[in-house]
């Protein structure tokens, strides 16, 4: 591990707004929550077919198979309120065939996570 010094240049660093989780929050917490509920959740799935990349914030896995994939989303008051679902994004994801999930916020996710521990015996994702 390298540790860099800072320079002479300072910056504030503002610490976010609990009101407002950041996607890396929101992820880490669907992460965490889907692995001690026992489902094999991966992070950062990267898939390029036909000369593009996808980018898969979660991917949910039963063996080599995904069985789903999990959008995450900002729910600062400056993103839109609602998902496009003709959007590029949506229209790319639901090529995969497999259930797409956007999570809005910290508290879609909370929501997403109780329907899944009434899930967990049948090892089934909500719809």
């Amino acid at each position: 591990m390298k540790r860099l010094e800072p320079t002479s240049q300072t910056f504030t660093i503002h610490k976010p707004s609990e009101r407002y989780p950041s996607e890396f929050e929101v992820q880490a917490y669907l992460f965490s929550s889907l692995k001690q509920l026992g489902l094999d959740v991966r992070g950062e799935v990267n898939h390029r077919t036909e000369g593009r990349l996808c980018r898969f914030d979660l991917v949910l896995f039963k063996g080599d198979q995904a069985t789903a994939i999990i959008e995450v989303k900002n729910e600062s008051e400056r993103t839109k309120p609602g998902i496009n679902l003709n959007g590029r994004q949506c229209t790319r994801y639901r090529e995969y065939g497999v259930p797409v999930y956007f999570i809005r916020g910290m508290h879609q996710a909370g929501v997403f996570i109780e329907r899944c521990k009434l899930q967990t015996d049948k090892r089934e994702i909500p719809q």
